[in-house]
């Protein structure tokens, strides 16, 4: 009968089906739990992961069979997260916060995770196509407009930190290491015997969460051009010898800038003296990450090219780093035009002068005649 109807399939295409048919059955939350378990994270962006999923996503679309999720559920969950997160922000701000965070980010950050979790069932075959389809959701501008420190800005913030704390701010101003590479490093990893050549070797960074009971555990690099070796001014030398001696752990692998109780620096130690003497200085809205935007800024100034940038910032993509460029460009193409107007610059000043000496005798034997 299933011949004579057409609807005959092999035992293996059938068993194929109903394996697919049960797998598809299985509900967000258990696959988001097996999609995140197999993929190879960072423990920020893992915690991240987990975060987003706990507290945004699985509350509202976790119990919903994975063939069950339409296109119409993840919209709906979206603008109404999109109006929770806008309704959190007022309150902070309403509550004295005076940062930008509008909760845009939260929104972002809790749609890509989604979409990627999505994204990774249609790999496996459990979905024929994401129902993850919010137009622009995976679009995000920051609100914050990166800030170029000035070299006297840069003196007194550090100025403004806490003893044990100073040495950090010339130092990212200087390399462009981010925050957790920074509190990553060992005495092994400055290279300071000579100060013309002297380096700081990235070989980790610091997580911003809690794990395992264990706070701000090492792992590696961002990505594998994170993994390097950065000059460091001769400036910077001194300044560096002086808080090992003072503030760093003891032996080769202590910590540069280590906790009180010894161990990694904790992320929220940092963010909370930095914002203490940020707004000493007037500047409310300055991240610690503007310090590696400074790094990258000046360096760009100074003639680095799209490469050495590339290779200071330690970022495998040049689209990431040509904002630099651009403005090390741009303060060349100044310079050049400030070459070739100084030719003509001269000519008129000499012109001026000449005239400013005929005039003068013409004026000389005007009150000759008059005598």
């Amino acid at each position: 009968m299933l011949i004579d109807r057409g609807e005959w399939r092999p035992p293996k295409v059938r068993e194929r089906e109903e394996r697919l048919a049960r797998q598809r059955a299985i509900t967000l939350a258990e696959w988001a739990e097996r999609s995140v378990a197999n993929k190879k994270l960072r423990p920020s962006t893992r915690n991240r992961y987990e975060r987003a999923l706990a507290q945004r996503i699985l509350p509202e679309l976790g119990d919903i069979a994975l063939n069950d999720l339409s296109r119409l559920d993840v919209a709906n969950w979206y603008t109404r997260l999109a109006a929770t997160v806008s309704a959190e922000a007022n309150v902070r701000k309403a509550n004295g916060y005076k940062g930008n965070n509008d909760g845009r980010g939260v929104l972002f950050s809790a749609y890509q995770v989604l979409s990627s979790i999505l994204n990774d069932a249609v790999d496996h075959e459990l979905l024929d196509g994401s129902p993850a389809k919010v137009k622009r959701g995976l679009q995000y501008e920051a609100i914050h407009e990166p800030v170029v420190l000035t070299p006297d800005q840069m003196w007194h913030l550090t100025e403004l930190l806490p003893d044990y704390l100073q040495a950090l701010v010339p130092l990212a101003v200087t390399t462009g290491l981010r925050n957790g590479e920074l509190r990553a490093l060992r005495r092994r990893h400055l290279v300071l015997t000579d100060s013309g050549r002297a380096v700081v070797k990235v070989r980790g960074t610091a997580a911003n969460n809690k794990q395992a009971r264990r706070y701000n555990e090492i792992g590696p690099p961002k990505t594998k051009m994170s993994v390097r070796d950065v000059p460091i001014p001769s400036f910077v030398v001194p300044i560096l010898k002086e808080h090992l001696e003072k503030y760093a752990g003891p032996g080769s692998d202590g910590m540069v800038f280590p906790a009180k109780r010894g161990g990694v620096l904790h992320a929220s130690v940092v963010e909370r003296n930095w914002k203490l003497a940020r707004s000493k200085v007037g500047l409310d809205d300055l991240h610690i990450h503007d310090l590696r935007h400074t790094a990258l800024t000046w360096a760009a100034r100074a003639g680095a090219t799209l490469k050495e940038l590339m290779a200071i910032a330690g970022h495998a993509h040049p689209t990431i780093v040509l904002h630099y460029q651009h403005i090390g460009d741009e303060e060349r193409r100044h310079a050049i035009a400030e070459k070739v107007g100084t030719a003509f610059q001269d000519e008129l000043a000499a012109r001026r002068a000449r005239k400013a000496r005929e005039d003068a005798r013409a004026d000389a034997g005007e009150v000759g005649r008059h005598r």
